[in-house]
């Protein structure tokens, strides 16, 4: 693929910069190399091979969701600044 300056003016109006000229000198071979290597990446032969999700065989381990005692509400609200018994309160923030 070839890079040239209406590809590069086009691409950049796309990410929202403005490049300079120096800038653009900067730029174009770095994405012709870019460019470049996604290309060889298209040669290779990766019909036979599975598609995953990452490079490791690492599975989740979940724990399982038992339902247990929680705090009590007392317990709780006791620790609060300001409450009206058994809420929070809080100032109005509208």
């Amino acid at each position: 693929m070839n890079i040239d300056d209406k590809l590069l003016d086009y691409l950049s109006s796309l990410s929202r910069l403005k490049l300079n000229d120096e800038e653009k000198k900067v730029i174009t071979p770095q994405l012709k190399d870019i460019v470049e290597y996604i290309e060889k990446l298209g040669e290779i032969d990766a019909d036979n091979v599975e598609a995953m999700d990452h490079i490791l065989d690492i599975k989740n381990v979940y724990r399982d969701d038992v339902a247990h005692d929680s705090y009590k509400r007392e317990d709780i609200v006791k620790n609060a600044p300001k409450t009206d018994g058994e809420f929070f309160e809080v100032p109005k923030i509208l």
